[in-house]
């Protein structure tokens, strides 16, 4: 279901992206192919949000952004 839903929010070449927990129920093969995908999307200009707890593959992301007891922090 995940990657249905993957591809009903990039079927219409969006800008920018806000995905919410995107990965959560991939297998391995599918993981790593959605992260090439997100670096040819980047490459192509575009902005991708994503809301996860899982931030294992930090090389894969520009920016990290925490939340705290209601407070956004970098880092």
């Amino acid at each position: 279901m995940q990657k249905i839903n993957l591809a009903l929010a990039l079927i219409h070449d969006p800008d920018i992206l806000l995905l919410d927990e995107p990965f959560a129920a991939f297998d391995w093969d599918t993981y790593l192919r959605f992260w090439d995908y997100a670096q040819k999307l980047k490459q192509k200009g575009k902005t991708i949000f994503i809301v996860s707890h899982l931030i294992y593959d930090r090389q894969n992301m520009d920016e990290i952004l925490k939340i705290e007891k209601g407070r956004v922090l970098c880092g």
